[in-house]
């Protein structure tokens, strides 16, 4: 096979003598062996390419015919993908480059197959701002439209809202609403148990109590009433809030609530920004 290829470069090369120069034929016999080296190679891109030089005319017969078979053969080896960029909700992006192995590929995803070596690749997409979406994938020889994803993820924040659906936060009452009731009710059940305790007590002093232990007893269980009715009010306003307040969170988080404490007294202030 070999020996048969041998003569027939040889004669080839003596009958194109006459309408070739040297340079030209160099160059023929140089595509061809570097196309071979490459194919060796599994550069099936970079082989065609070379084989396609040196299959014209203007080359010798047996290097041009051979080089034309060298280019059918990678023709049908050369896999080719379909690569689709879609954001977090699956809808398809186009306003993105793309890049193989690293290096610059494309500069938009294209609605057509694109041929490519056979191997392992990577696969990334890059957005304006440098959001990169990537994947690696094994491209066997004489696969045809491949499909490729490449998925961006969902945004750390996410601060992009559909319209008429703006972000909302949870109000900020509704904390110190808890804690109102929380107290109340806990400050309830001392008075109650102090009332308890101190009606016990003048039960066994009758008839002799003084005025001010009935007048601490009744003071002691309007406590207990006040503030059973403090944490009665304060639960139902914290879930009236929670079940009805979705305010954008821009507003949310302009409001301020505030508690203040006094001795003997107390006051529930809340205070905001609208």
């Amino acid at each position: 096979m070999r020996s048969n290829l041998a003569w027939s470069l040889g004669l080839s090369l003596l009958a194109f003598a006459s309408s070739a120069t040297g340079d030209e034929i160099e160059q023929c016999i140089a595509d061809h062996s570097a196309a071979q080296r490459e194919f060796k190679a599994g550069r099936l891109l970079g082989g065609k390419k070379l084989a396609t030089n040196c299959a014209v005319s203007s080359c010798p017969g047996a290097i041009a015919s051979e080089c034309g078979a060298f280019v059918r053969d990678a023709e049908r080896r050369t896999p080719t993908v379909i690569v689709v960029v879609v954001d977090d909700k699956g809808a398809e992006v186009s306003d993105v480059r793309l890049t193989l192995d690293g290096e610059s590929w494309l500069d938009e995803p294209v609605a057509t197959s694109v041929p490519l070596d056979p191997g392992r690749h990577t696969f990334a997409a890059v957005r304006g701002d440098g959001t990169r979406a990537s994947v690696t994938a094994l491209v066997r020889e004489a696969e045809r439209a491949r499909r490729i994803e490449l998925r961006f993820a969902t945004p750390p924040s996410s601060a992009s809202s559909e319209p008429g659906d703006p972000d909302t936060e949870i109000s900020p009452f509704l904390l110190p609403l808890t804690v109102v009731s929380g107290l109340g009710f806990a400050a309830f059940g001392v008075f109650a148990v102090k009332g308890k305790s101190d009606e016990s007590d003048l039960e066994a002093c009758k008839p002799k109590c003084a005025q001010s232990d009935s007048d601490a007893l009744r003071q002691t269980y309007l406590f207990a009433d006040i503030s059973l009715g403090v944490g009665i009010a304060a639960a139902v306003g914290a879930i009236w809030v929670w079940a009805t307040d979705e305010r954008p969170a821009d507003v949310a988080r302009g409001v301020r609530p505030m508690i203040r404490a006094s001795v003997g007294r107390a006051s529930i202030g809340l205070t905001g920004r609208f």
